[in-house]
């Protein structure tokens, strides 16, 4: 959102802020029209917003009624758990396939490099050199062998709901697909306002710098990549996998695509809209201004591809469980 209204403000500044090329007042702006509620600023602050609630609604679905992936936090207690025979009240399956899996990373076995159990033994003596040699509480008990449990940037645990997918990924994903859909894709950072320093950290990680910015720089570019730090942060807090971010980005790209689509019927003129996709893909939106379906396109490289809505998911289709949906 508030990058959007920094866009929005330079955009009535001619020269500097444009619109995608392919709307019908592109040509025509500062002389004869000026967008408002379509192609103006109330018209992209609305679909900023409104793709978030979707894409909230779409990852709440992922999350609760499909997926239910545990969190990097609770794998953690859980496989710590098992390993010193901790067991409680957990599930019976739950713990048959996490002692399968802690025997597939060898976590009895000596740290050995060459085997994925090294991890855990890595983990596990970290976790005691921080705790400086002393045995760490977990359940009201004592963790006498190995220490698996991970480190996080939240004092009260990770969120209660699953892992997968990532609701601030989604909807970082969704929203900065409709701004790349809106804005010209060859607007450059330069033409916003001159922008051409940014800030980065030293080579210590300990300072920010100033840096010059490359004339060529994309704002496209740089709104990917404020998706991908929103979404990372996450990871880098503890409370998701890797797959949780990339795979929930790709998510809010389609939900932005699909409500995209929808408005392309409300268009008594002929409009295209493209942009480069979180995978490198130019996507194109078009119609003809007739009003209906078959006047809408969407093209994928160029051409028809009823198969990007699923491409990356194709072998990983799980059905909703009955039980939750009754």
């Amino acid at each position: 959102m508030n990058a959007t209204v920094i866009l929005e403000g330079y955009r009535k500044k001619p020269g500097e802020v444009a619109t995608d090329t392919g709307n019908p007042i592109a040509e025509f702006r500062y002389d004869k029209a000026d967008g408002f509620a379509t192609w103006g600023g109330p018209h992209i602050l609305s679909l900023v917003t409104e793709v978030a609630t979707r894409a909230l609604r779409a990852v709440r679905r992922q999350k609760f009624l499909i997926h239910r992936r545990a969190r990097p936090e609770v794998l953690a207690a859980r496989l710590t758990q098992v390993h010193n025979r901790q067991k409680g009240r957990m599930d019976p399956a739950a713990i048959t396939k996490i002692e399968s899996m802690l025997r597939e990373l060898g976590a009895d076995d000596p740290a050995d490099e060459n085997r994925p159990g090294v991890l855990l033994h890595w983990i596990s003596a970290l976790n005691a050199e921080r705790n400086g040699g002393a045995a760490t509480a977990i359940a009201g008990k004592k963790i006498t062998g190995g220490n698996f449990l991970l480190p996080m940037a939240f004092p009260e645990g990770s969120p209660m709901h699953a892992a997968y997918g990532a609701g601030h990924a989604t909807v970082a994903g969704a929203c900065v697909t409709m701004m790349k859909a809106f804005y010209d894709k060859d607007l450059t950072m330069k033409q916003v306002h001159g922008f051409t320093k940014f800030y980065q950290t030293d080579a210590n990680g300990d300072m920010k710098e100033a840096a010059t910015m490359d004339a060529g720089v994309l704002v496209s570019h740089e709104l990917d990549k404020l998706a991908a730090n929103i979404s990372i942060g996450r990871n880098h807090a503890g409370v998701h996998f890797y797959t949780d971010y990339y795979d929930s980005l790709r998510l809010g790209e389609r939900v932005a695509v699909g409500i995209l689509e929808e408005q392309m019927l409300a268009y008594n003129e002929e409009v295209t809209l493209s942009f480069t996709g979180f995978d490198g893909e130019e996507i194109a939106l078009k119609t003809d201004g007739s009003g209906t379906a078959a006047g809408v396109t969407m093209t994928v490289d160029g051409a028809a591809d009823a198969n990007w809505w699923t491409r990356n998911v194709q072998d990983f289709q799980l059905a909703p469980d009955p039980a939750l949906l009754a």
